[in-house]
């Protein structure tokens, strides 16, 4: 039985700490999304003040449509981190109900196995 839940907190430990890791590389992915929105509504404003150089004008709004683009592909990945973060949690709270199963067979067998000592004494 010891062996059982040493490798169901080995797992435990283990889907904790990816579990942190998809947190702080969400938190990664939104502060760069943030970065990029930001950079997009300077460059929005920019855009719109400075009218003077047509090529400039084009070239801005070139790069405006790759942050777009890449901001699109940013908020993609927030949401699958997302969904990978919930399944992980999932599995945690999974992982937990079965630790707290082998917890409480553990618990019955010992409790079994104590009256059959005292029946044989």
């Amino acid at each position: 039985m010891s062996i059982d839940n040493q490798s169901l907190v080995r797992r435990l430990t283990q889907v904790t700490q990816e579990l942190d890791r998809i947190v702080k590389e969400k938190e990664d992915l939104q502060r760069v999304y943030r970065q990029k929105e930001s950079e997009n509504a300077r460059i929005d404003r920019t855009v719109h003040e400075k009218d003077e150089i047509d090529m400039e004008n084009q070239a801005m709004k070139e790069e405006l449509e790759r942050n777009r683009d890449e901001n699109e592909h940013l908020s993609k990945r927030i949401q699958d981190e997302e969904y990978e973060r919930n399944n992980t949690q999932a599995k945690l709270t999974n992982t937990n109900a079965a630790r707290k199963n082998l917890e409480f067979e553990h618990e019955n067998l010992n409790s079994d196995l104590d009256k059959k000592l005292r029946n044989l004494n």
